[in-house]
């Protein structure tokens, strides 16, 4: 009987090791081995180590359990999950033999199979846009096939966001999210993550339609819901109210993206050794300008209590000053989350760098 622990690609609630172990002691133990090392190299950022214990494991579960295996197909999953993209056709290859290898085990409806086409679609999307979103529908489908709550609508929003980016699909993008969102509101709770989810990436694609109102509309009301149903701080909260800045300060509404500021200066501690990343920025606008020369220029300046940029100082100019001005003018409309001191939002002092090159 085969004891190992969970893998990581959960293709069911809990990865069960059933099949009948025809390898010796020996191969079992070196598969256990190089299973519990490709479970510590994902506790990395070693990208490397990733890619060879992924590997590793697959290779040697595969002579032991055999290719129509479900442990031997989530080994495989998880293996090309770390090939690099560079050498996407291997990574293709693989997932095509496990999308057969499920058909066989499973049959053409299995939901297993919904992740990996997924995955194989953002591969096809740089050779045929055609095949990717055919590979899309077939996840759709067999999401829209399952008594599992969610997972039509989860299935609808990762298919719109392989194709988000390209101007083309737009609007099938802006149809797979509709979809989804209306799945997710017959389906779950209000206040399911997904829910949230979906709003986002609504959001974005108003924004896309230069629809800024409707996006706001849309942020504001799932944020309060958001803030009221949960009792931590989310990444997703906090990628909700820095899209409201960007929002705010292109519709000219500067106090409710300071509001906003001062709430992500609660959840984003300040580190003084770190250039702090703005919340919104304007590009210095040089399309009068000649010089071909390169520019760099350094800049510091004070984060006020709501987020404004004040006190601006240039420091080194290394190649052109020409472009100073227009550095300092875009500056000026930049918003940052502010430092905390003891509860209370206080000035605190920031650089940047900035290369100029006019082509």
């Amino acid at each position: 009987m085969k004891t190992l622990p969970t893998l990581k690609v959960l293709l069911c609630s809990a990865v069960l090791f059933s099949a009948q172990t025809f390898a010796s002691d020996v191969t079992q133990q070196e598969f256990n081995t190089a299973y519990m090392a490709y479970q510590e190299a994902m506790k990395t950022d070693d990208s490397k180590l990733k890619f060879e214990t992924a590997k590793r494991a697959y290779e040697l579960g595969r002579a032991i359990y055999g290719d129509l295996d479900k442990d031997t197909i989530a080994l495989a999953i998880n293996y090309a999950d770390e090939i690099a993209y560079d050498d996407r056709a291997d990574k293709a290859d693989l997932l095509k033999k496990v999308l057969n290898d499920i058909d066989a085990l499973e049959g053409e409806d299995s939901e297993r199979k919904i992740p990996v086409l997924i995955s194989l679609a953002k591969i096809q999307l740089s050779k045929s846009k055609k095949s990717a979103k055919v590979l899309l529908r077939q996840a759709i489908d067999i999401s829209k096939k399952s008594t599992r709550l969610g997972l039509a609508a989860q299935t609808y929003l990762d298919a719109s966001e392989v194709l988000v980016g390209i101007p083309s699909e737009l609007r099938t993008v802006s149809m797979y999210v509709d979809n989804a969102e209306e799945i997710a509101n017959k389906t779950l709770d209000k206040n399911a993550w997904l829910n949230f989810y979906i709003a986002y990436r609504k959001a974005d694609i108003l924004i896309a339609f230069n629809q800024r109102e409707e996006a706001i509309t849309v942020l504001e009301s799932k944020l309060e819901r958001l803030d009221s149903s949960m009792s931590f701080d989310s990444p997703l909260e906090m990628q909700m109210r820095i899209r409201l800045v960007q929002l705010y300060e292109e519709t000219d509404q500067s106090d409710k993206a300071t509001k906003q500021c001062i709430a992500l200066g609660t959840l984003t501690p300040w580190k003084d050794d770190l250039e702090q990343v703005p919340l919104y920025r304007v590009l210095p606008d040089i399309k009068d300008i000649k010089s071909t020369r390169k520019t760099s220029i350094v800049a510091s300046f004070d984060v006020t209590p709501e987020g404004n940029v004040e006190n601006i100082e240039i420091g080194d100019v290394n190649g052109n000053k020409v472009f100073v001005k227009p550095l300092i003018a875009a500056l000026k409309k930049w918003r940052y989350a502010p430092k905390f001191e003891d509860g209370k939002p206080v000035t605190a002092s920031s650089k940047i760098r900035m290369d100029f090159e006019v082509q």
